[in-house]
């Protein structure tokens, strides 16, 4: 599974913009740390799927788009 997590981070920072919220915000709303939310945005780290998940619910984002190997795996 191939997953551009920069780019999925970076429309997590623009819906958390729009909503007004600052990072110390939606972590807590989500239960996670702020620094963690800091490193979803950038695109340093993978997040769990519950995270991915919660993220998606507090935000209105959608998951992130899986895009298939070469295989033809997903």
């Amino acid at each position: 599974i191939v997953i551009d997590w920069k780019a999925w981070g970076e429309a997590v920072t623009i819906r958390r913009r729009r909503r007004k919220l600052s990072q110390a915000e939606l972590a807590d709303q989500i239960g996670i740390s702020r620094n963690f939310v800091s490193m979803i945005e950038r695109g340093v780290t993978i997040p769990s799927y519950a995270i991915v998940m919660s993220l998606c619910a507090a935000l209105d984002v959608i998951e992130p788009e899986y895009q298939t190997t070469e295989e033809g795996e997903t």
